[in-house]
């Protein structure tokens, strides 16, 4: 669930810069435009700055269609009509620190419901086992009773009082069905305790993974945060500029204002990963780390 709202979080932002840079850029298409009127300009630089712009208004379509899709992904799981809209998603970043993995792993079989309930299910199963088991050694009945013969009126033996004892032995006649029946119980127990470790081998590989993309995903934050967008700024700020006064060419200005756009994205992509892998690593462990 949390993945798809993010899904649609990221969508919802990758617009927003979208918009944002295609209104840079037509910005930069004036002032191209106006140079080129007064004779400072070049044709080719108007021509560039329209091709820019397709290509921002192509991406737009791109980045609405890409709502939509998050948004009835989003609509499915919470099983509402597919025609479904959302408002404005909260903020995507995701301050929690790194966990620490290998404690978590080492009480992942206490701890997860899925694992829980295969390991009841592996109790059952020794439990009809052992039950199986029984009905294959002798059954014994004792009885034991005591008889009043002196007080009794026409009792047609007189004699004094006695106590009985009796003892019944059952032993199971068709041995054949019954080990065929210990041996689908042996079965059962094998398959459910197959399944319990398959389980926890998934488990802790879904972890693992998902702890991998966490560590990727943050290192990726960090770098994009504090190295790539702000460089990306200052060469866009510069740039422009330098153009102003003939110092910078046009095609270096529109790069500058393209890279700048790419790292924006690659930052909320990294900021939306993040999060999501926050997501699968709980899931895999059955465990609120936030």
């Amino acid at each position: 669930m949390e993945q798809a709202w993010s899904e649609l979080g990221f969508a919802q932002r990758a617009l927003d810069i979208t918009d944002s840079n295609l209104e840079l850029v037509r910005q930069l298409a004036e002032i191209a435009a106006a140079r080129y009127r007064v004779g400072s300009g070049r044709q080719q630089d108007v021509l560039r700055a329209q091709v820019t712009l397709t290509q921002l208004l192509d991406e737009r379509l791109r980045r609405r269609a890409a709502i939509r899709t998050a948004e009835a992904r989003l609509a499915s799981l919470l099983d509402l009509p597919p025609e479904s809209r959302f408002g404005r998603t909260e903020e995507l970043g995701e301050k929690a620190p790194l966990p620490d993995l290998d404690p978590v792993l080492a009480h992942l079989e206490e701890e997860s419901p899925r694992l829980q309930a295969l390991a009841e299910r592996v109790r059952e199963a020794e439990r009809r086992r052992r039950a199986t088991q029984l009905e294959g050694y002798p059954d014994f009945d004792l009885g034991l009773g005591y008889r009043v013969r002196q007080k009794i009126p026409m009792d047609p033996v007189q004699g004094d009082d006695f106590i009985s004892a009796g003892v019944v032995v059952r032993l199971p006649v068709n041995r054949a069905k019954w080990r065929e029946k210990v041996a689908e119980r042996d079965a059962e127990l094998r398959h459910a305790r197959a399944a319990y470790r398959q389980e926890r081998a998934r488990l802790r590989d879904a972890a693992r993974a998902a702890f991998a993309a966490l560590a990727r995903a943050d290192g990726q934050v960090e770098l994009l945060e504090t190295g790539l967008v702000p460089q990306a700024e200052q060469s866009l700020e510069s740039n422009r500029a330098g153009y102003q006064v003939d110092k910078v060419d046009f095609l270096s200005l529109i790069d500058s204002q393209v890279s700048l756009l790419d790292a924006e994205l690659r930052r909320l992509r990294a900021v939306a990963d993040r999060r999501e892998a926050f997501a699968a690593l709980e899931a895999a462990l059955g465990k609120e780390l936030r």
